[in-house]
């Protein structure tokens, strides 16, 4: 029987009219015969003003959840559901039940959700959110055990000119997801066999897999989703929902889990018509459907899959499996897209098979570690390979032909316990087990020599003693080979019950006679030999393995594993990195002659089951402080039970945390205060007492594990150079580890490199917590934080948003919101980037990149630039990156990505001021849309409207009104009267006015335009922005300066907050703004908007952009109107070269200051005249 894991809260909405529901909830709890809730409670959903947040995970979570739990019988309903499940200790299973009928409701992003508290629910590990789908279906599912999952990978990409498909390598996704279904056995529907058929698909789902994931493109057709297979001839199919749905209830069997992908580059169609498919599935009789709601990248949807498949590999039920998968990818903007729909009510696809060990897997590599903790003497997770290790011994058994295992990962994360444990299955076997070691040096700290002692124990008792009488028989073997040959002969002879001498094995006495040693225990029983740190086997080992190897794999039962320090999966290490193992171990593995696997971090999955049972959150601290590694892991564990941070609770059987513990307890606290004075023993005893050294890195910890060394100094009024000098003498060498490490410097644009902040972090994680919980008293940390906040500012200025996060947490901290205020809206933003920027490189530096390596390389350079174009304004990198991407599709041959690759070139050149390089690109783009896409398609539109934006940087009013009229047009048509994209046309449209002095209708333009952004975009979105910062403009030329200046404000305080007080969009505000007090001769407060936008100008867009030129243009104005000619001259002198070289001789802004710049001369030469 099952024990139950959850508490089970049903909510159904039913639709009663327009935007009316009611709604009814059931809790059913555990041990309680009767389900109790509450009925027909009115909810209203307000559908425009949740599309307000589309953009804003938070803001839309909490804006659904004040409309569904906006009477307080639901709100109570919620929290008493999750309250009664959290005193049983249970997980509340959140089931939402939507109306069938209405397909609005299901539309809306129910994963946002957050509780009354503004939480997300669909975050919480404690709470399983999905949709309840009512099936008509009443084929019951017997729980079965599963030993392993059995996975059917389907991918479909048909070529077909008539559906616009975006083309991919259906192999290669097909190959991906495979590998991230693991550890299910998984079967794919090989391309290259045939197209990928609907009656294909069929047979291959009559051998009843569990599991069947389909990634494919999709659409809406006559308000029925359907997905684009393939007919027999290799083109596109558009199987309906009813068609799929036919060839799904002639089957036998259902899977019990489907999963539906949309490819890398799907129209928005696409996922609409898969989200749209997953209810009718679910109601169809599939147990669970897991569908993707908007754009997901393919890697992004495989990452989470991945997280899913293991735990689901664990306990088998899909709704605990996708919370905890939701979760783990929470730093993402994807986290919410995965739904799932599901008509189980306990969410228990499969039993797994409680024999089986939990697999888990993880990529990033682990942190160095030093010699304070010995290897991990528990095998914390790594069930799935030791499973597979064990069994290759088996097949090496059964077969007579030996086994080689590579074993890499850095020290402390199990290699030598693995080794051991699959030593230890061998014996359990009734074979043999060999053991051999060796060291990095000659010199033995403590635990190495508990290592060796322990070796002894394992071997047999008698090695120890036979090993001065090898060596007397094998004088020159022993000498060439050493202690270890010495050392693995005495196993053999305990074996064998007799010392093997030359003549007796016949053999020289020679390192290379372990062959025929080695070969006498295979003729009396199978046996594995492991020979653990094989990297630092001194010669002649490493000749010597080589001459065993064939010998090994020719008739010998038996498994050879080897284990070697590789600090991240040895294929992606750098060749100058690799060690001479790693290369062989690579070589052999390209020969199939062996198996290579790399130990990475544990998850917290496998530290809760090295503890279990225990309390809630102790796994996942420990997991935390434990920096994933198993050896730290063990050894804070073994110090928690041994200090007490950690007791035994009787009653409940399980581990709970002293209340009065931090978790960072005793001896690590103390281990790390002497490290500290250990390290400190060089200094000169006047430099910074214990006290202060203390102090110094209590202030740092406060900033985060990495700290700005100049901040802190500035936090605690110190001399800079004497923090920096402290900070170096704590990062130790290559005999001592330190507990700091130096990050480097932090570029800061117009700063020399000696003046840029310097940045540390403590080498460990426990460090960091150790000084950060150990810290100053509250009163003392709380002033400490603001003022570590305003060191941070200083230190980083101009550059703070790209320590945004820190400074949101310190100021928060600190009781400062006001503060904290400005950089909320930008921080996410720029980790993302950062993100995006490795992703980019890290694929750009591969040295060979499959075809979808190069389609995700070319889709991440396109998202990048568009972000750094609209966070940053760097229109000159988001050039660069452009441009690369277009050779991408040049290399190709794919016109439509080089039609997409040219459009946005031609934008970014337009931006630059650059218009006679704009147009050609945007051209070329136009003509290849229109001939792919048709003249009425949206992405034509887009380039029509680009078009328009150079004629009107150049000032041909007329064709700037034809392209954006005919993008107008085709806009109204394909997106709606109510899209963005209309709304920016719109925009352009009213410049185009203004430019030609039609001020009315170039008002009512642009207020069409903000009316259409502020009810899709929001208030607070740039493009709002952007429109206000027109209609400002156009009540300047009225002189309406009361009227200018009020939606000039309005775009400014958007502009600082969203963009960023650097960006060029602020500096255009504040050049307008300068413009108002102009013309009103308030001449100080002019100068001042446009000295700020200058210095933003020249930082960002370069001292050669016409936009600086213009601001230059406006200054020599407001020194002319005060009759300082001489300034005047200069700055009209300044902006005419830039004009001239950038826009040429003929431009407008040329012929204009030119003209302005006769007048000033005039006027100095006391001649009189009018400017302009």
């Amino acid at each position: 029987m099952l024990l139950p894991t959850a508490a089970d809260l049903e909510v159904r909405l039913v639709r009663t009219s327009n935007e009316q529901y009611v709604a009814t909830t059931v809790l059913d709890l555990p041990e309680h015969d009767t389900p109790h809730g509450v009925s027909n409670v009115p909810v209203q959903i307000n559908y425009d003003a949740l599309r307000k947040h589309n953009l804003d995970d938070t803001a839309y979570g909490r804006a659904l959840a004040t409309m569904l739990f906006a009477d307080p019988r639901l709100r109570d309903a919620l929290t008493a559901a999750r309250s009664a499940a959290q005193a049983q200790d249970l997980h509340l299973r959140l089931r939402l039940q939507l109306d069938p009928d209405d397909d609005a409701l299901h539309a809306l992003h129910w994963e946002r959700l957050c509780d009354p508290q503004g939480d997300h629910l669909g975050l919480s590990e404690r709470v399983r959110l999905s949709r309840s789908v009512i099936s008509a279906d009443a084929t019951r599912y017997p729980l079965v055990t599963r030993r392993a999952v059995r996975a059917l990978v389907v991918a479909a990409a048909p070529l077909d000119s008539r559906y616009s498909l975006a083309a991919f390598d259906a192999t290669a996704v097909a190959a991906a997801t495979a590998a991230a279904l693991h550890p299910a056995q998984v079967e794919t529907l090989d391309p290259h066999a045939g197209p990928v058929t609907l009656d294909r698909l069929a047979e291959a789902l009559r051998e009843q897999p569990d599991m069947l994931c389909l990634v494919c493109h999709g659409a809406i057709a006559k308000a029925e989703p359907l997905l684009y297979l393939e007919d027999a001839q290799g083109q596109a199919d558009p199987v309906t929902a009813t068609r799929l749905l036919e060839m799904l209830g002639a089957l036998g069997g259902l899977p019990r889990l489907l999963v539906l992908l949309a490819c890398d580059g799907a129209s928005d169609a696409s996922y609409t018509a898969l989200s749209a498919l997953g209810p009718r599935l679910a109601r169809a009789g599939i147990p669970a459907v897991l569908a993707m709601q908007g754009k997901i990248a393919i890697t992004s949807a495989l990452t989470f899959l991945t997280s899913m498949i293991t735990e689901l590999h664990r306990h088998g039920q899909i709704d605990r499996a996708v919370a905890a998968a939701r979760a783990g990818v929470r730093s993402t903007s994807d986290w919410w897209r995965p739904a799932l729909f599901m008509r189980l009510i306990s969410g228990q696809l499969w039993l797994p098979d409680p024999h089986e060990e939990p697999i888990f897997y993880e990529t990033a590599p682990p942190f160095p570690l030093p010699d304070l903790f010995p290897p991990a003497e528990t095998l914390i997770g790594r069930g799935g390979d030791l499973v597979e290790l064990c069994n290759l011994f088996v097949q090496a058994r059964r077969e007579r032909k030996g086994q080689v295992a590579f074993i890499t990962g850095q020290p402390g994360y199990g290699r030598a316990a693995l080794a051991r444990a699959v030593g230890l299955y061998a014996e359990e076997q009734g074979a043999a087990h060999l053991t051999l070691r060796f060291w990095p040096d000659a010199r033995l700290n403590e635990w190495q020599r508990d290592a060796l002692w322990a070796e002894d124990q394992l071997c047999d008792s008698q090695v120890p003693a036979l090993e001065p009488q090898v060596a007397a028989a094998w004088p020159q073997a022993a000498a060439a080979g050493g202690a270890a040959w010495v050392r693995l002969v005495a196993q053999i002879a305990a074996l064998l019950g007799h010392l093997p001498t030359p003549a007796s094995e016949r053999v020289p006495d020679s390192p290379l006679a372990l062959a025929a040693l080695l070969r006498s225990v295979a003729k009396r029983s199978a046996f594995s030999l492991s020979i653990e740190q094989v990297d630092y086997a001194p010669a002649p080992w490493p000749d010597l393995l080589r001459y065993l190897l064939p010998e090994l794999r020719r008739d010998w039962p038996a498994l050879l594993i080897l284990t070697a320090d590789a600090e991240q999966e040895p294929s992606t290490l750098p060749r100058d990195w690799r060690s001479e193992a790693l290369e062989w171990a690579l070589d052999l593995a390209e020969q199939h002659a062996a198996d290579l696997r790399w130990l990475g971090p544990v998850d917290v999955a496998a530290v809760a089951d090295y503890i279990a049972p225990a309390a809630p959150g102790i796994a996942r601290r420990l997991h935390e402080l434990g920096e994933s590694c198993p050896s730290m892991i063990e050894s804070i564990w073994d110090e928690w039970k041994e200090q007490g941070a950690v007791v035994w609770e009787s009653k409940n059987e399980a581990w709970v945390a002293d209340p009065q513990a931090s978790l960072v307890y005793g001896r690590l606290r103390d281990q790390a205060h002497t490290w500290l004075a250990a390290l400190r023993t060089s200094e000169p005893p006047d430099s910074i007492s214990d006290a202060l050294a203390s102090k110094i890195l209590a202030c740092a910890a406060l900033e985060g594990r990495a700290f700005t060394a100049q901040a802190v100094a500035l936090a605690l009024d110190l001399d800079a150079a004497r923090v920096l000098d402290f900070c170096d003498s704590l990062i130790g060498d290559d005999e001592h580890p330190g507990l700091l490490e130096e990050v480097g410097y932090i570029v800061i644009t117009g700063r020399h490199l000696n003046q840029c902040p310097n940045v540390y972090r403590f080498s460990y994680l426990y460090l960091w917590w150790v000084w950060r919980d150990y810290g100053p008293a509250p009163a003392e940390r709380t002033a400490l934080q603001a003022r570590l906040a305003a060191a941070l500012e200083q230190s980083y200025h101009p550059g703070e948003d790209r320590i945004a996060a820190t400074l949101i947490q310190l100021y928060t901290a600190a009781g400062m919101a006001n503060k904290a205020a400005p950089y909320r809206q930008r921080a996410v933003r720029t980790v993302d980037r950062i993100v995006l920027h490795c992703q980019v490189e890290s694929l750009a530096a591969l040295p060979q990149r499959s075809p979808m390596d190069d389609v995700r390389l070319y889709e991440l350079r396109m998202q990048l630039s568009e972000r750094i174009h609209e966070e940053t304004g760097r229109y000159d990198e988001a050039l660069r990156i452009d441009q690369a991407a277009l050779e991408q599709a040049l290399a190709w041959g794919d016109r439509e990505r080089e039609a997409r690759s040219r459009h946005w070139v031609g934008v970014r050149y337009t931006f630059l001021g650059q218009p006679a390089r704009a147009l050609p690109e945007l051209t070329q783009a136009l003509k290849i849309r229109q001939t792919l896409l048709g003249p009425r398609h949206h992405s034509t539109a887009t380039t029509l409207y680009a078009l328009g934006r150079v004629h009107l940087q150049q000032s041909d009013y007329p064709a700037a009104k034809q392209y954006l009229q005919q993008a107008l047009e085709i806009e109204q048509a394909v997106l709606g009267p109510q899209h963005p994209s209309t709304a920016l046309t719109l925009h352009e449209l009213g410049r185009v006015r203004y430019g030609q002095g039609n001020y009315p209708a170039a008002e009512t333009y642009l207020q069409q335009a903000l009316a259409i952004l502020q009810a899709v975009r929001g208030p607070q979105h740039p493009s709002t922005a952007s429109t206000l910062h027109a209609l400002g403009h156009v009540h300047l030329q009225q002189s309406d300066y009361p009227a200018a200046e009020k939606y000039l404000q309005q775009a400014l305080e958007i502009h600082q907050a969203v963009l960023g007080p650097q960006h060029p969009d602020t500096a255009a505000t504040l050049h307008a703004l300068g413009h108002v007090h102009l013309q009103q001769s308030d001449y100080p407060a002019a100068e001042a908007y446009l000295q700020q936008a200058l210095a933003i100008l020249q930082a960002v867009l370069g001292p050669q952009h016409p936009s600086t030129a213009a601001n230059l243009q406006t200054l020599g104005h407001v020194h002319l109107k005060q009759g300082d000619y001489p300034a005047a001259e200069a700055y009209l002198q300044q902006a005419l070269a830039i004009f001239q070289a950038v826009l040429g001789a003929q431009h407008p802004s040329t012929a204009l200051t030119l003209r302005n710049l006769a007048f000033v001369q005039a006027k100095r030469r006391g001649q009189g005249g009018e400017g302009g």
